[in-house]
């Protein structure tokens, strides 16, 4: 396909005797939101060190488009509160060319764009994210990998990150494609295009919809098979600032 940015083709990954991957192989194309989920140790963030070139897989490939332009948010960051350093220097390190102008387009699309001379060791947990996602977009990537972006992040807060996650796969192009990594299907139902449910292997992949109802998505995260459980469906009409609190209209 001439629009694909990534393959994985049959991926494995040992450290020892310790199988971390298994013939692992799907195809990202442009445009597309590929939210890869799974338990603690089913292989996310290998697999994501993997299309990085991080790290090289046992056996098997891992293609990206010649020159492909990736922005990564990786799924921790320590900040050495011995440096100090404000948000559009650290910006200004992943890019020395960028402009200010640009750095505040960016900095607006993730609502944080106030914060841009406080020192970085002040933000909370979820203006440092923010800020992390802006740091993705400084090279104009055609592919956005976003290892666990809501992490320590609350339900409605990370309700309004996945807004920011399709406003910034929309900015510059139509056509970025972006792979995340998330613990939990429900927040990625509304515009995820495809779900990779991995366990070391690829349990099931379809749309949410298909996952969601896999016997195999409801095994490995405990799901009981009952009737009278569904998926809890939040009609979010609202915003929220980085505190967390209804922005009013």
């Amino acid at each position: 396909m001439e629009n694909l940015v990534l393959s994985f083709k049959n991926i494995s990954l040992k450290h020892g005797y310790n199988q971390i991957l298994k013939d692992i192989s799907f195809d990202i194309a442009s445009g597309e939101i590929v939210t890869l989920i799974g338990p603690n140790g089913s292989g996310k963030t290998s697999l994501v060190k993997i299309a990085t070139k991080i790290q090289q897989p046992t056996s098997g490939n891992c293609w990206l488009r010649p020159n492909l332009r990736i922005g990564y948010v990786p799924q921790k960051i320590i900040v050495n509160r011995y440096m100090p350093i404000t948000v559009k220097d650290f910006l200004r390190l992943a890019n020395k060319d960028i402009s200010i102008k640009k750095i505040n387009e960016y900095l607006e699309i993730t609502g944080v764009v106030k914060s841009i001379n406080q020192q970085l060791d002040h933000l909370s947990g979820g203006e440092l994210q923010r800020v992390l996602l802006s740091r993705s977009m400084l090279n104009n990537p055609e592919l956005l990998i976003l290892d666990e972006p809501m992490q320590g992040i609350d339900f409605y807060g990370q309700r309004d990150l996945y807004k920011i996650i399709m406003d910034m796969r929309n900015a510059d192009t139509a056509n970025r494609a972006v792979l995340m990594v998330s613990h939990d299907l429900h927040i990625v139902m509304a515009a995820t295009n495809r779900v990779v449910c991995l366990n070391k292997h690829i349990c099931c992949l379809g749309t949410p919809q298909q996952v969601k109802n896999n016997p195999e998505y409801s095994k490995i995260f405990n799901i009981p098979d009952n009737k009278d459980i569904a998926f809890y469906h939040h009609q979010h009409d609202h915003i929220h600032d980085v505190s967390g609190s209804i922005i009013p209209k």
